[in-house]
């Protein structure tokens, strides 16, 4: 049986003061394709975002051509999207979240054997898969 469970960093967003909510960047919204255009063979079938714009319009060109509705989780809640993304046995998730937020959802998902620190570049492509014998890490760059 295996799961996988692709992670990424929201791609590039506008500038914002503060915690202010804002849209991609003409160049996040060009990634976001390519994010779309990589795992379009990947068979997902699931999608977690968080209540950020930035998070769903990363997520949006896949979700629309897999005919597929986001599902949202709480920014902080590493170790509940994980725990959602694994239930999903047998099958490929999709998880976006923030440069702060990728290493511990790759923590939660189970890898150990590796240390994955704050994500600070846009573009890098996170796949977890959870097969009964382990839990090993990849990573790949995309767009």
């Amino acid at each position: 049986m295996l799961t996988r469970v692709f992670v990424v960093r929201h791609a590039e967003k506008m500038h914002g003061r503060g915690l202010e909510d804002v849209d991609l960047t003409p160049r996040g919204f060009a990634r976001a394709r390519a994010l779309a255009t990589d795992l379009g063979v990947a068979q997902v079938s699931g999608v977690f975002v968080t209540p950020y714009l930035r998070t769903h319009r990363t997520a949006e060109p896949l979700l629309e051509s897999l005919g597929l509705a986001a599902e949202e989780y709480a920014a902080n809640d590493a170790r509940g999207v994980a725990r959602r993304a694994l239930q999903r046995r047998s099958q490929s998730s999709l998880i976006v979240g923030h440069c702060d937020t990728v290493p511990a959802i790759i923590r939660e998902l189970g890898v150990t054997e590796t240390d994955v620190g704050f994500v600070t570049s846009y573009g890098e492509l996170f796949e977890v898969t959870v097969e009964s014998t382990g839990v090993t890490l990849s990573r790949r760059a995309f767009g």
